[in-house]
C-alpha cells in the first residue's frame, strides 16, 4: 500500500510540473539588461518542446516568430534601435503563457 502512494505521489507530482510555466527567459536576460544599440541582438530562453514563440520589442512593435527544438530551446533575433533613455520592453508569448523584461 505504501508503495502505491509514493507511486501516486511520483505521478501527481510530475503532472504539477507539466503544468508549470515552461516559458523562460536565459538565465543571462531579463529585467534592467542592456542591449548593442543599431544591431540585431539574439534574445533566447525555453519553452515547451516544439512551441510556436513569439518575441516582440516595444521600440517597433515587430515580432519575430521561432518555433523551440526538440528540448524547448529557442532563439530570436531582435534589431534594435538607436540608444535612448526610454524605458523598452522584451515580450515573449507562447501559447497562452508571456514573460516580459522590463526597463530594457
Amino acid at each position: 500500500m505504501k508503495k502505491i502512494f509514493i507511486i501516486a505521489a511520483m505521478l501527481l507530482c510530475s503532472q504539477v510540473a507539466l503544468l508549470a510555466g515552461n516559458l523562460a527567459f536565459s538565465k543571462m536576460l531579463g529585467d534592467n539588461m542592456v542591449l548593442q544599440q543599431n544591431a540585431p541582438v539574439t534574445i533566447w530562453g525555453t519553452a515547451t518542446p516544439r512551441a510556436d514563440v513569439a518575441v516582440t520589442g516595444s521600440w517597433n512593435g515587430t515580432t519575430v516568430k521561432v518555433k523551440a527544438d526538440k528540448d524547448g530551446h529557442w532563439e530570436a533575433v531582435l534589431n534594435t534601435p538607436a540608444g535612448s533613455f526610454d524605458a523598452q520592453t522584451v515580450k515573449v508569448e507562447s501559447g497562452s503563457e508571456s514573460i516580459e523584461a522590463k526597463n530594457v
